[in-house]
């Protein structure tokens, strides 16, 4: 019974590690106002932000022509 107890007790502590580590990245996007600081914080996203970052500068030089 204390074996199951003493189980119990490290998973509550991996979830409360694994919550502790959702909070910090969830407060520095909040303080960066930045959702993907690196290529590693969303890699599915990756080809978004690169396909959006190349509008922006097309854009850009396009208003500074004009």
């Amino acid at each position: 019974m204390i074996q199951g107890l003493s189980s119990i007790s490290q998973e509550f502590v991996a979830n409360l590690q694994t919550l502790q580590q959702q909070i910090q990245t969830t407060d520095q996007q909040v303080s960066s106002g930045v959702k993907i600081s690196q290529p590693s914080d969303d890699p599915a996203a990756l080809g978004d932000v690169l396909q959006l970052e190349s509008d922006l500068g097309r854009v850009n030089q396009v208003s500074n022509n004009l």
